[in-house]
C-alpha cells in the first residue's frame, strides 16, 4: 500500500499545474510545428528568419493566450518593429549581394552602406560584420581600395569578435583581393593563406577554390608560374567536383593565361573558350572581359602553316 500524500505536497502540485499545462501544451505546438515544417517545407525555407518567426509566434500564442502567462515576450510592438528592421536591414543586404553579382558597384556599394546603418541602429554585430564585408567587396569593385580595405577590416575584427571562422575566411580573402590590386603582394599573400586555411578548417570547398584561384593570380603577378598553375589546377580540381562554375571558369582563365605567358597560344585560347562559354551561360559580368581577351588573342595569333599532307 503506497502511503498517503501529505497536504502540502498536494498543494504544492496544484499550483503548479496551470505551468505544467502550458508547458506541455507548448512543447505540443512546437513539436506539431516543427513535425509539419519538416515535411512539408524545404530545409532553406526552414532556415528563414520568416519562418523562424511563424513558430515564435504560435509558440507565444499558446503560453500568453491559452495558459495566460505573461511577460515572457517583450511587447507585440517591439517585437514586430524588431521584426521588421531586420527584415528591411536584410532585404537591403541580399539587394546589394546582387547588385554586386551584376556587376554594378554602385548600387551595391549604396544598398550595403544603408544596411550597415540599419544593423548599427538595431545592435546587430553580426549584422553590421556581414555588411561592412559586402560593402568592402563592392568599393573594391569600384576601385577604392583604399575604402574596401578599411570596410573589409572592420568586417574581419567582427567576425573575430563573434568567433564566425566562415566569415573571417571570407574577408580574408577579400582583403587579399585588394592588397594584389593594390600592389600589396606580401600582404595579400598573407591574407590569402589565412582565408585558404579557414575554409579548409571549416570545409568550404568553394572558398578553398576561390581562394586557390585568387593565390595563383598573385603568383603570376610575382612571375611565379609553376605555382601560379599548381594553384590554379588545385582550384580547377575542387570547382569540378562540387561543381562550382564561376571557380571553375577562373580556375580555367587562370591556367590560359600561364599557357599564354609560357607561349602556347592554342592552350591560351581553348582555356579561354572554355572560360567564356561557363561564364555566359551562368550570366556573370566577367564574361565580356574574358571575351575580349580571347579576341585580342585570336586576332594576334599567327596563322598556322599549313602541313604539306593537307591541300
Amino acid at each position: 500500500m503506497k502511503p498517503a500524500k501529505s497536504p502540502a505536497r498536494i498543494a504544492s502540485y496544484a499550483i503548479s499545474l496551470p505551468e505544467r499545462v502550458v508547458r506541455s501544451a507548448a512543447a505540443l505546438a512546437g513539436g506539431l510545428i516543427r513535425e509539419i515544417g519538416d515535411v512539408s517545407l524545404p530545409a532553406a525555407v526552414r532556415r528563414t528568419k520568416t519562418y523562424q518567426m511563424m513558430v515564435d509566434i504560435a509558440l507565444r500564442f499558446m503560453i500568453e493566450q491559452v495558459g495566460e502567462v505573461k511577460g515572457v515576450y517583450p511587447s507585440g510592438g517591439q517585437l514586430a518593429n524588431n521584426f521588421l528592421a531586420r527584415r528591411t536591414a536584410g532585404h537591403g543586404l541580399e539587394l546589394a549581394g546582387l547588385r554586386l553579382l551584376a556587376g554594378d558597384y554602385p548600387a551595391a556599394t549604396q544598398l550595403a552602406e544603408e544596411a550597415l546603418a540599419s544593423y548599427r541602429l538595431l545592435g546587430s554585430r553580426a549584422g553590421e560584420a556581414s555588411a561592412l564585408l559586402l560593402l568592402g567587396d563592392a568599393r573594391r569593385g569600384a576601385g577604392d581600395m583604399a575604402g574596401a580595405a578599411r570596410a573589409l577590416g572592420e568586417s574581419l575584427a567582427g567576425f573575430r569578435a563573434l568567433g564566425d571562422r566562415p566569415g573571417q575566411a571570407n574577408a580574408l580573402l577579400y582583403l587579399g583581393m585588394v592588397g594584389r590590386a593594390a600592389g600589396d603582394f606580401a600582404g595579400a599573400a598573407r591574407a590569402l593563406a589565412q582565408a585558404l586555411a579557414g575554409y579548409r578548417d571549416t570545409g568550404d570547398r568553394a572558398g578553398q577554390a576561390e581562394a586557390l584561384n585568387e593565390a595563383g593570380m598573385l603568383h603570376r603577378d610575382r612571375g611565379d608560374a609553376v605555382a601560379a598553375r599548381e594553384c590554379h589546377g588545385q582550384a580547377l580540381a575542387l570547382a569540378a567536383a562540387i561543381p562550382s562554375p564561376r571557380a571553375q571558369a577562373g580556375a580555367l582563365a587562370g591556367l590560359a593565361r600561364c599557357a599564354l605567358a609560357a607561349g602556347d597560344l592554342a592552350g591560351a585560347a581553348e582555356g579561354l573558350a572554355l572560360a567564356k562559354k561557363i561564364l555566359e551561360r551562368i550570366g556573370a559580368p566577367e564574361a565580356a572581359a574574358v571575351a575580349a581577351e580571347l579576341s585580342e588573342l585570336t586576332r594576334t595569333e599567327p596563322e598556322r602553316e599549313p602541313s604539306p599532307e593537307e591541300p
